[in-house]
């Protein structure tokens, strides 16, 4: 068997660490109709860590393995395995999301067959925080279980077939692999480590999907609604067994490959806005697209400003909607019927200001605002007496 290593980090648009085997013609005379070998390229990614704190999610893999399905073993016994990369490499997790992978070792010949699982030693594991947590570098035990590999099932197996191309993609989920201890906050002066217990998962693809989508979230200037892209937002994709999780680049894109197929739950959450949720069919070798939109709460504030002794109707009355530092966030003005409505305001409780010409200025206060509904705040406005 022919095998190529490549060193350096390759930069491809897929989130994975993939297996892909294909038929190509090599030196010693295999064609690419010849039905027993083919090519293999070894890649890696990782599920996002969902955190502003950490710069970098290190780890070192000196060894990558994969296990053939022979009649004569079992699946508890240590034959079968083939070892695909011997070379020692570090890797930046958080820089293989949204597309990008890394390569550990490209085959132009490989095998066909049948592959049941894939084993990963790690010599190294430390998460290094951002400078404005601190700049802490943590050190973490790899776990006593692991030491002659992380072993990993692969989903469906994986099959190698000749003049077929195939794939493995091999998700190192960082958010569920390093655990933070202690209680962090947004400074990060109260993480004290953090515990490696690797999660990684084992899907080929050709027995899978892709979800893609961009996250929009909105913003409110001046009363007005817009729509911008949403940047580090968690989408999770879930069908209650499998869970699968993306953070928005900087222009809002997400993916998830290897997504086994089926009806999932496409979700996101994120402080000050409604919760997100639909719901998407995935298909083996098939991209389903869920864009997510995270809307702001709001509501609307209405009523009808009358004069309190006559009960008359007064048109052209100037309604300010204020906060709760006395900032005007929505104005309005009664029409001929004397009602008023301002939109677009932002749950909460706050203030309504009435002014009209001829009378007394009335403040009502604690006017309560909920998502989606209409807050009724009715003014009922005293003459101004002239003094003479």
């Amino acid at each position: 068997m022919k095998r190529k290593i490549k060193s350096a980090l390759v930069l491809l648009t897929a989130i994975t660490l993939g297996i892909f085997s294909s038929c190509t013609s090599t030196d010693d005379g295999i064609s690419g109709n010849d039905s027993t070998k083919g090519s293999l390229k070894i890649l890696l990614t990782d599920a996002p860590f969902p955190s502003d704190l950490v710069a970098e999610v290190n780890v070192v893999i000196d060894e990558v393995s994969i296990k053939k399905v022979n009649d004569d073993s079992s699946e508890d016994d240590d034959s079968g395995w083939s070892v695909l990369s011997s070379e020692e490499s570090s890797f930046n997790l958080l820089d293989l999301q949204n597309g990008a992978v890394a390569v550990l070792a490209d085959f132009e010949e490989f095998p066909i067959g049948t592959y049941s699982e894939i084993r990963l030693h790690i010599v190294s594991a430390e998460v290094v925080l951002t400078e404005d947590a601190g700049g802490e570098t943590y050190d973490l035990k790899i776990p006593s279980g692991t030491s002659s590999g992380l072993k990993v099932k692969i989903d469906g197996n994986l099959e190698v077939r000749g003049g077929n191309a195939a794939a493995l993609i091999v998700d190192f989920d960082v958010a569920q692999s390093f655990l933070v201890q202690g209680n962090p906050t947004k400074n990060g002066k109260e993480i004290t480590g953090f515990k490696f217990k690797p999660v990684i998962r084992a899907t080929a693809e050709d027995i899978s999907g892709t979800v893609e989508g961009y996250v929009s979230v909105q913003q409110l200037t001046d009363g007005v609604v817009s729509e911008v892209p949403g940047v580090g937002i968690q989408v999770t994709v879930t069908d209650g067994t499998n869970t699968y999780i993306a953070i928005s680049s900087d222009n809002g894109y997400y993916a998830i490959i290897g997504v086994l197929p089926g009806e999932y739950t496409v979700s996101a959450t994120a402080d000050g806005y409604k919760d997100f949720s639909a719901t998407t069919n995935v298909e083996t070798n098939m991209v389903a697209t869920a864009n997510v939109l995270l809307e702001l709460p709001l509501g609307t504030i209405t009523g009808t400003v009358t004069d309190v002794s006559t009960a008359a109707l007064i048109q052209a009355a100037a309604v300010e909607i204020l906060n709760g530092e006395s900032t005007v966030i929505a104005t309005a003005t009664t029409n001929e019927n004397g009602v008023y409505a301002a939109g677009n305001i932002p749950v909460g409780t706050y203030s309504v200001k009435f002014t009209a010409t001829g009378y007394d200025v009335l403040t009502v206060a604690d006017a309560v605002v909920s998502d989606a509904t209409t807050t009724t705040v009715d003014a009922a406005l005293t003459a101004t007496v002239v003094s003479e």
